[in-house]
């Protein structure tokens, strides 16, 4: 029978045994969903109507187009958590106390039906492999990752990509739903391994993991409503107590000597040349000088400067916002790109492999250690042993600062007499 009521003039319901074809998903045998009327005819119109829908729903899901059904659980998950309730699967709801069921219908609209799917389990989501999680994180961590650049965006889904892939090729091409605490033990030992060998550090041992733990925990909570930590208390600790080890820099004789000398750079370009030496005197990031455009560039002012911000693209944190005095070789540098670096603008990771090649092919390295962002620490080191405090210089290299920052920070007079000071 399609529709069945309660007694001579209840509301009617429809009442179904679910075909054997859709037992892989899971289902149940019987579907049931109340049509909210008391009319047969218009009854059994919103059940012929609610049957082909989800017959519908279970064939794409079957044959493996479930963007539809995923989409509907999604929407369902949200209301759900809007609604004051975590997602369960009407299995899961069957199992609880008669009290929490009914603080949960009594929560439901009448006139919703897509409530009544949010509270009492009326929508399941398809089966999410790894293969699939990077797709679903991406969706997940769309409105997080909107302020970054297109570049930024690609150098952020490419590691999500490599630690799923190098998960899934330890465990397999799972369920998400079927990880367990052994198998998050299991990827940490193999990067200890690799700890161990001296192949990676301690911090990024920790990275992979968090990165890992975040795609699983944010997904999981998404598409199926539930609270996963497979990772929890399994970061090794780094006892240097720096999350990196610390980082070379070019010997100011070694600038002066080579870098400095433009007929020493062979085949490279000039554009990819003037970038790294704005790098002498400037505490920019390689990315921070490429996103630059002539908005951000204030060569008129009585202090020539750069503005790093928010434009286009997001920027490391809210200390790496900050204005930047264009000193020496430098400011001469930029006054021939005042619109900023058309070949490279947005390109870091293109500058930086095309300028670590150049300098390796013309032996301007003096260690295999060596690479071009080492140019930057070089400005650091210089700045302290001129006497330039660490606050100022974190506040010039947009490092992150410990404590409450009080006022605005330091003037941009006071930053171009500093960066004066340790100029080349």
């Amino acid at each position: 029978m399609t529709i069945v009521r309660r007694g001579k003039s209840g509301k009617f319901t429809l009442y179904r045994r679910i075909p054997q074809r859709f037992a892989p998903l899971g289902l149940g045998k019987f579907y049931k969903k109340s049509l909210k009327t008391e009319d047969r005819d218009l009854a059994q119109k919103k059940a012929d109507e609610i049957w082909r829908l989800k017959v519908g729903e279970w064939d794409a899901r079957l044959a493996g187009e479930s963007d539809l059904a995923d989409d509907y659980h999604r929407r369902v998950v949200v209301i759900a958590d809007h609604l004051g309730h975590p997602y369960m699967t009407a299995e899961e709801v069957s199992h609880e106390p008669l009290s929490a069921v009914l603080r949960r219908v009594h929560v439901i609209d009448s006139s919703s039906e897509v409530q009544a799917d949010a509270l009492l389990g009326g929508s399941s989501a398809p089966p999410l492999a790894l293969s699939g999680l990077a797709d679903e994180y991406e969706l997940v961590m769309r409105p997080d990752n909107i302020q970054k650049s297109d570049d930024q965006k690609r150098n952020w889904r490419n590691g999500i990509d490599r630690t799923i892939e190098a998960f899934r090729d330890l465990v397999g091409n799972r369920d998400v739903m079927e990880l367990t605490a052994a198998d998050a033990f299991s990827y940490k030992t193999r990067l200890t391994d690799r700890l161990q060998a001296g192949e990676i550090s301690a911090y990024t041992v920790n990275r992979e993991m968090y990165t890992l733990n975040a795609a699983l925990k944010r997904t999981i909570k998404n598409r199926f409503g539930k609270d996963v930590d497979l990772f929890s208390g399994l970061l090794v600790k780094d006892k240097k107590g720096k999350r990196r080890n610390r980082q070379v820099s070019f010997p100011p004789d070694w600038i002066s000597g080579n870098l400095l000398d433009r007929s020493k750079y062979g085949r490279t370009n000039k554009e990819a040349i003037d970038v790294f030496l704005c790098m002498v005197n400037t505490p920019a990031r390689p990315s921070e000088l490429l996103a630059l455009r002539g908005a951000t560039i204030h060569l008129e002012h009585n202090v020539p400067h750069i503005s790093i911000e928010p434009d286009g693209r997001e920027t490391k944190t809210v200390s790496a916002e900050r204005l930047i005095p264009l000193v020496g070789l430098s400011l001469e540098i930029f006054q021939n790109y005042p619109n900023g670096f058309p070949r490279y603008q947005g390109k870091a990771n293109t500058w930086s492999a095309v300028m670590n090649k150049q300098l390796r092919a013309n032996d301007l390295l003096p260690t295999p250690q060596h690479k071009a962002t080492s140019l930057r620490h070089s400005l650091s080191d210089r700045l302290l042993n001129a006497g330039c405090t660490e606050t100022i210089k974190d506040q010039l290299f947009g490092h992150v600062e410990d404590g409450t920052p009080y006022g605005e920070g330091i003037w941009l007079g006071t930053a171009q007499e500093w960066l004066q000071k340790a100029a080349l």
